[in-house]
């Protein structure tokens, strides 16, 4: 191996060697589509939820246009740009049965996912995937 030519790059180079001996294993990912063929009206929102996840993991979200458009379905791209955004991620852990009004008892978590249509005329087709890591 040549030495390197820079202090910056002998720095990275020092770094890089002790993130990679010092780390443990990887955790393995997985991606799943969790929503398959949603739609949003213009400049609309929605929520999803997926009940029963594992407290233990970490999750990420991304919400993909499919490409449909109003006057041809089955065209790989629509007639106009479609934007969409993930607005919100938050979970709700589901406590004890509300004496109030007998909901709830469930314990168990939720995860909720926000996604917003940008554009200000047109719908949008999309679908939502996650990327999941269990922690270790």
């Amino acid at each position: 191996m040549k030495p390197p030519k820079s202090r910056a790059r002998l720095a990275l180079l020092t770094l890089l060697f002790a993130l990679t001996s010092a780390q443990p294993a990887l955790a393995q990912v997985r991606v799943l589509k969790v929503f398959a063929d949603l739609s949003l009206g213009p400049d609309s929102s929605g929520t999803w939820f997926l009940n029963n996840v594992d407290q233990s993991s970490v999750r990420w979200f991304t919400a993909v246009p499919l490409g449909k458009g109003a006057t041809c379905t089955d065209c790989p791209f629509a007639d106009n740009d479609q934007l969409l955004e993930i607005t919100k991620v938050f979970h709700l852990l589901k406590g004890q049965q509300h004496a109030r009004d007998g909901t709830g008892g469930q314990r168990t978590l939720q995860v909720n996912v926000t996604v917003h249509n940008l554009d200000p005329v047109h719908p949008v087709q999309f679908a939502i995937y996650m990327a999941e890591a269990r922690s270790q």
